[in-house]
């Protein structure tokens, strides 16, 4: 099925780098070396394709297949055009063409040579293909990005091109703004904030500098030109596929977790929150966790459960813990199984979170099995 649905690639692909190239021909020389093209290309690159590309798309083009399946079609199919990419444009790169490219990124700003053109539209490419199978991985997982709003941007780039590009954008972003937090950026913007976001030339260079330059894309060495573009592009979707499929995976578990059998529902909040924060630290999958379950607490109607734990600063746990006995057993039970989710659904729980587990384990008189939560994390991994 997958080499079906992979016909056409390499004339598609040719018909899409030819539009790169163009894209780059009609480009002042200053805006590729400043990295200013990283900006217009995640324009390029999303503006229409969100309008096109939704979960009914998905539905339409995969009838019949689950999330995972669909997410594996798609990661073969971007690698395909990767490394397509990369054996069309490998025969034009130089040593001469390299060493046109300073340190700093800087060559001759009065044209832009052909066989550079060449080189920056593999590149152009690769970060297209790249940008958006992390934005298809997103849709599919239920959680698609919103490019206007900054720290989806943020992970859209550490996805599609790794942790220090996502640093990179970060530490500009803070740069412009000390007093950076999402709600004020996202108020402060007016118009498209692809236009506004003055970081994201940062990237532009990254990318150009450190993988141009050092070797760490395809392109500069012809053997590795179909090799590596296939390689990091399915790494980039394996990176993408944890992450979603993780954020997922924790929505379904909320959704199917039966709440109606909880009765002090500010207690199971509280609880909660001890198993998260028992080790000092809130990791991203144990806030969505956390407010996958206010959300749905309110839309059942325990709204003031919700805005007394939201006000709430210090968490006695010892009172927290003596009011188990107060449960029925089959509660505790219920509360005790939402522990044990909280605390794997980032990893395997770390040691003060399984000294926690066992507290509560002690405290409401169950029965434990250490093992299951390993086996528990598996759905989350």
């Amino acid at each position: 099925m997958v080499d079906q649905l992979l016909d056409g690639t390499e004339e598609s692909s040719r018909k899409t780098l030819e539009e790169i190239k163009t894209f780059f021909r009609n480009m002042m020389p200053e805006d590729i070396y400043k990295g200013a093209w990283f900006e217009k290309l995640l324009y390029l690159a999303l503006s229409n394709y969100q309008k096109k590309v939704t979960a009914e798309y998905f539905q339409k083009e995969y009838p019949g297949l689950p999330p995972d399946a669909i997410v594996d079609l798609r990661i073969a199919l971007a690698k395909k055009y990767a490394a397509i990419s990369g054996g069309m444009t490998s025969l034009a790169y130089s040593g001469a063409v390299v060493a046109t490219i300073g340190k700093r990124g800087g060559a001759s700003k009065v044209i832009i040579p052909a066989a550079i053109t060449t080189l920056v539209a593999d590149l152009g490419y690769t970060s297209l293909l790249q940008l958006r199978l992390a934005y298809d991985i997103s849709i599919l997982y239920g959680h698609p990005l919103d490019y206007d709003d900054p720290q989806d941007l943020t992970d859209l780039i550490d996805l599609a091109f790794g942790v220090k590009a996502g640093e990179a954008l970060n530490k500009s972003l803070q740069q412009l703004a000390p007093e950076f937090i999402r709600v004020f950026i996202k108020k402060t913007l007016t118009g498209s904030s692809l236009q506004a976001l003055k970081a994201l030339p940062v990237v532009g260079k990254y990318l150009l500098q450190n993988k141009i330059i050092k070797g760490a894309i395809p392109g500069i060495n012809i053997p590795l030109g179909v090799g590596l573009n296939y390689y990091n592009t399915g790494q980039i979707g394996k990176r993408a596929r944890t992450k979603y499929r993780r954020r997922a995976a924790i929505d379904e578990a909320v959704r199917d977790f039966p709440l109606e059998g909880i009765q002090n529902k500010c207690l199971f909040l509280n609880l909660i929150w001890l198993a998260i924060y028992s080790d000092k630290k809130v990791t991203r999958p144990e806030a969505w966790f956390l407010r996958a379950f206010t959300t749905r607490i309110q839309e059942i109607g325990s709204i003031p459960d919700v805005e007394n734990f939201s006000k709430q600063v210090n968490f006695d746990k010892e009172e927290i813990l003596n009011l188990l006995a107060n449960c029925s057993i089959e509660e505790r039970q219920t509360i005790f199984k939402a522990i044990c989710i909280a605390v794997v659904v980032d990893d395997k729980p770390s040691d003060t979170e399984l000294a926690f587990v066992r507290e509560v384990v002690h405290r409401a008189d169950i029965a434990f099995d250490e093992n299951g939560l390993n086996e528990l994390a598996k759905k989350f991994g």
